[in-house]
């Protein structure tokens, strides 16, 4: 019996949803945008915030950093004596294991290839749950300071340098130009920690393991019955007896653990991605009111139809039902259709994203999102048809049959339906302003002044890693004589060489500074971007020279106590003070006395990359003689478009020297798009959100406020008739949108207010109380409500009175 009621429901349905083939097609349109948008970002969401790690157990998986709570840093990179402690003194912790980053060049044949790596030590992979698909892991033996070198291989080197060969094992690879055995390969995908593809042991040395120089990243999984607050509490008393024991390089410090998984997504990624959610499912709010809204309209025309089946015995049940079951099978059609834009909007956003994506984040649909995609289908379907179907199917069954389908005045569902607008309105308002909000917050960035050429200046990363530049001095030789190249280039203005740019995906080399005669309190040094740079590498970025002198081309390739200080650093340390002629140290191992030479601009630096802290503010700059990096950044400033520089200078450095791997070729404004593109990326989502919300709305409003009209057309042909002049016609209709936009504006107000707040505290850049915003959005959205009015008014201001007053 059931079956057949639902049988006979559904045939009713799709014979009365063929009868409105443009309104149904409308709706299912309006609902595919709405359900694919909202599929789309749960599979990213579920991708970022939801999805487990692809470790063992991946709940109990902990990283532990090194902080300095009197300054509020809570992510500092790890001294190996300060682990190696750990290690020993824990009993929170079941296993613990080190990992430090590195750029590897490598070669199993005669082409080197740079790759990213990183050393380990051997129990990582046995902690994290992972093994290889051929060979062996790395053992204790292996791990030993001054053991014969091996190294594990990803699948990719493996494909790529052996063509897949099983004989791969036990073969050699040169890595840096230094003999490794090869006793593992690796999963395929697996690049653990992020974007890595080759991994040697760490070999760290509990004798000579340093306290001062701080670069590891450290995993532990927690004991069994062990919970994060008891392991914070231990590691904390385990901190605080180090700070005891080595005053000079612990004092201040303590140790910081936190879910791996929320140490690798910094706040703002997870945030964001809730944030686009909340977005999201006001974007379907939304057009779920304006759902309801059409099939309100279309109930009311269908008021006499519903009554003759009341008539001929059908109960309201049966009757809401089937109005739920066209609603449902409008929803469905929907969701499948939105399903399939959900695939091609994902595809089209990753595009978009600037930077690989982290291995562990996967694009494929999820089994959750599929469910996902099925409960709002079939939850749209009952929101938007049940206050439909209960306000269509109450009432007098005589009195319809008596009014039949007459216009005029108001209909039954008017206010619900001037409700529903002026909430989606209201809605509408807080999104655009949420949108505008995080717009010009996370771009705020980008319209900052870089304090150096961004427009004239190609980059290029190389590397020196490897055997023949293992002596400083055939570095610092290398630097020298390829900028002494570059410079005879045609169109080139000037070349300069450093370790890192002043923002890049490269990061950069952070250090604590001490003025002399001024002793910090421990914990609370000053904290400087490092860079060893050459004499030019200053004037290339047209970095302003505000005091003192640049580096010589002596001190460029021979060293010197001397140093250049940003202006920042300049003004912290010596404030009202002329600072050149004082003197600083670093805390990099090195006690001498630096004297400073120089005063220049301070640079914009990188405010989030990949979860890092944000860089320091303030530059310190050191002849690039005193520690020339393996890995350095070459800049060159042209009279022509960079990009067109690239191949003549890649020319000259192999021309000097084939055997050193140039990468990452880009202009300087490429460099920056690509570090600052995720807050891009999110304002403009927001900006979408924004524009198709308002859009909605307004065409919500055009849609009630023309339905109204329809219906006063019996009233508004009197009054044409009564000599009623068509502007004071079109002033009538036009005052109903004045009071839907005053209305939503009110509402929406009110709700932005403590959005505003709440995005205030999730996002450092966004202006909770900015009146540009809220006032700009507000008059805007009172105009849309106007002019969507405005448009029905002008057609009802056209009637004939003699037509209106004959159809009656």
């Amino acid at each position: 019996m059931a079956i057949s009621a639902l049988a006979r429901d559904l045939t009713f349905a799709l014979r009365m949803i063929g009868k409105r083939p443009l309104p149904s097609a409308v709706i299912v349109l309006t609902l595919a945008v709405g359900i694919g948008i909202n599929v789309m970002f749960f599979t990213s969401f579920s991708a970022i915030v939801l999805r487990p790690l692809p470790f063992a157990d991946p709940g109990r998986l902990m990283a532990l950093r090194e902080s300095q709570p009197r300054i509020g840093a809570t992510s500092n990179s790890v001294a190996p004596a300060n682990y190696l402690d750990w290690r020993e003194h824990s009993r929170a912790f079941a296993e613990m294991a080190a990992v430090s980053n590195n750029d590897f060049n490598i070669s199993a044949d005669e082409t080197p290839e740079r790759v990213m790596g990183n050393g380990i030590t051997a129990g990582l992979f046995p902690l994290l749950g992972i093994e290889p698909v051929l060979g062996r892991l790395f053992t204790a033996e292996d791990d030993r300071h001054g053991a014969p070198r091996v190294a594990l291989i990803g699948y990719q080197i493996w494909t790529r340098q052996f063509g897949s060969d099983p004989g791969a094992i036990g073969s050699t690879i040169l890595i840096d130009d230094r003999p490794h055995e090869v006793v593992g390969v690796m999963p395929p995908g697996m690049r653990f920690p992020h974007y890595s593809d080759i991994w040697v042991p760490l070999g760290l040395d509990s004798e000579d393991a340093t306290r001062t120089t701080r670069y590891l990243d450290v995993v532990g999984r927690l004991a069994p019955n062990t919970t994060l607050a008891s392991a914070r509490a231990e590691l904390s008393l385990i901190g605080a007896r180090l700070a005891e024991q080595h005053p000079e390089t612990n004092e201040g410090r303590s140790v910081s653990v936190r879910a791996l998984r929320n140490d690798w997504l910094p706040p703002a990624a997870r945030m964001s991605n809730v944030a686009q959610m909340v977005s999201v499912s006001f974007v379907l709010l939304i057009l779920c009111a304006n759902i309801a809204n059409l099939i309100l309209v279309q109930a009311s025309a269908r008021r006499q139809e519903t009554a003759v089946r009341a008539a001929l015995g059908a109960g309201r049940g049966a009757l809401v039902r089937q109005f739920v079951t066209e609603s449902m099978l409008l929803a469905v059609a929907g969701g499948v259709l939105g399903t399939v834009l959900s695939r091609i909007g994902a595809v089209w956003t990753i595009s978009l994203v600037a930077i690989p994506l982290p291995y562990w984040v996967s694009t494929e649909m999820p089994i959750s999102a599929w469910v996902y995609a099925v409960a709002i289908s079939l939850a749209v379907g009952v929101a938007v048809g049940i206050l439909p179907a209960f306000r269509s199917t109450r009432g007098d069954v005589y009195d319809a049959l008596r009014s039949g389908d007459r216009g005029g005045g108001k209909s039954p569902g008017h206010r619900l339906r001037t409700g529903l607008v002026i909430v989606q309105l209201g809605v509408s308002l807080m999104l655009v302003v949420g949108s505008l909000l995080v717009v010009r917050g996370l771009m705020s960035p980008n319209r900052a002044d870089r304090g150096h050429d961004v427009d004239h200046t190609l980059t290029l990363r190389l590397s020196l890693a490897g055997a023949a530049f293992d002596d400083a001095g055939d570095r610092v030789a290398y630097a020298s004589e390829v900028v002494d190249r570059i410079e005879g280039l045609a169109n080139v203005v000037a070349a300069g060489i450093a370790n890192h740019l002043p923002a890049s995906m490269s990061g950069w080399t952070k250090t604590n500074v001490e003025a002399e005669g001024r002793i910090p309190r421990a914990g609370e040094e000053l904290e400087t971007t490092y860079h060893p740079a050459t004499a030019g590498y200053l004037t290339t970025l047209q970095v302003p020279l505000e005091a003192g002198r640049g580096f010589t081309r002596q001190e460029e390739v021979e060293g010197g106590d001397v140093v250049i200080v940003s202006r920042g650093m300049a003004q912290a340390l010596w404030p009202n003070q002329d600072p050149v002629g004082r003197r600083l140290r670093t805390r990099l191992g090195d006690p001498r006395w630096l004297t400073v030479i120089g005063v220049v601009g301070d640079v914009e630096p990188a405010r989030l990359l990949g979860g890092m802290n944000q860089a320091p503010p303030i530059q310190l700059y050191v002849p690039f003689a005193e520690r020339p990096p393996t890995q350095i950044a070459l800049v060159v400033r042209s009279i022509i478009e960079p990009r067109l520089m690239a191949a003549p200078v890649m020319a000259a450095i192999r021309e000097y020297d084939a055997r050193v791997p140039v990468f990452s070729v880009r202009p300087m404004r490429e460099v920056l798009e690509q570090v600052y593109w995720i807050g891009k990326f999110v304002s403009q989502e927001f900006a979408v959100f924004g524009i198709l919300a308002l859009l909605i709305a307004a065409v919500g409003a055009y849609s009630v406020t023309a339905y109204s009209v329809s219906q006063r057309t019996r009233e508004i042909g009197i009054r044409i008739a009564l000599g009623a002049r068509p502007g004071k016609v079109l002033r009538l209709v036009v005052r109903q949108g004045v009071g839907f936009g005053v209305g939503g504006a009110l509402l929406g107000v009110a709700l932005a207010v403590p959005m505003a707040v709440f995005l205030g505290k999730m996002f450092q850049d966004v202006r909770a109380n900015d009146p540009t915003v809220f006032g700009g959005v507000t008059i805007l959205l009172i105009g849309a409500s106007v002019l969507a009015s405005y448009v029905a008014a002008r057609k009802a201001a056209r009637v004939d009175p003699v037509e209106a007053l004959a159809a009656e």
